[in-house]
């Protein structure tokens, strides 16, 4: 792979069932293997990290999924927003 940063949020298949698993599991280990720095977002992506013995090998683990693709797409995020707002008042 020749991508500096991978971002994921959402397993990309039925992991959970291990008929299922082979390709989330190929598709991990080859993101875990690359010199690329991967963001994992999302409960069921940590979940999926995590039964696969992966979690250590990605670049960051969050189970912000949501908040992370609004984050990434330039959106407000109503706890950032309160947080600045609280800062400014202690100024």
């Amino acid at each position: 792979m020749r991508a500096k940063s991978i971002v994921f949020s959402g397993p990309p298949g039925v992991f959970e069932r291990e008929e299922f698993k082979k390709g989330t599991k190929a598709l991990f280990e080859a993101i875990a293997s690359s010199r690329a720095f991967s963001l994992v977002g999302g409960g069921h992506s940590v979940a999926a990290v995590q039964s696969l013995g992966l979690a250590d090998k990605m670049g960051y683990v969050s189970t912000a999924g949501g908040a992370l693709i609004e984050f990434l797409m330039g959106r407000k995020l109503p706890g950032v927003v309160a947080l600045e707002e609280a800062a400014k008042g202690r100024r």
